[in-house]
């Protein structure tokens, strides 16, 4: 099996190819959008916020005795980082579930067989080896598949070898 990682599919986006028995399957790369890590970062930011705001200060209200004006602020505080919270709790999981409703986020991995192949066509685009491979199918489909550098002849080769029939023994 061969598997070549950090490809450029169009359409598809950043994809892994693994090419094994006259077969080659794309695997989509990546995580949750950039987007959803704010929102996380921001969910865990007010959290902290909100244990200081309500151990830290209330340690130091015990040792310190704070004015009742800055006991209300602190309360302030712990409410509104305790709303961001649940804010960001409840965006996060509603942009999942429209994401799984709508299928935004497309197929994991899909395989293809050398038969459903009606052709690839080669470019290199840069001197270090980086290529680009066109693949069409016999149903009209093209997908360029793009790696840079060294990754060009080993993506060449493994199409290459997907091509070349394999041999059969112990028949005849």
């Amino acid at each position: 099996m061969i598997e070549i990682t950090g490809v450029q599919a169009e359409p598809g986006g950043a994809v892994s190819l693994k090419f094994d028995n006259g077969r080659f399957t794309v695997e989509k790369e990546g995580g949750d959008p950039f987007w959803i890590a704010i929102v996380g970062l921001t969910s865990a930011g007010s959290f902290v916020v909100m244990l200081i705001s309500l151990f830290g200060f209330a340690y130091l209200n015990e040792k310190l005795q704070l004015s009742k004006g800055l006991v209300h602020a602190n309360a302030i505080v712990f409410f509104v980082s305790f709303g961001l919270f649940v804010v960001c709790g409840l965006v996060a999981w509603l942009a999942t579930k429209v994401i799984e409703f709508f299928g935004s986020s497309g197929p994991k991995s899909y395989g293809v067989q050398v038969g459903q192949i009606a052709g690839i066509q080669y470019e290199q685009i840069d001197p270090q080896g980086g290529l680009r491979a066109i693949m069409r199918q016999g149903n009209g489909d093209v997908t360029r598949f793009t790696v840079a550098g060294a990754k060009g002849p080993e993506l060449y080769r493994a199409f290459d070898q997907l091509f070349r029939p394999t041999p059969q023994y112990g028949q005849g």
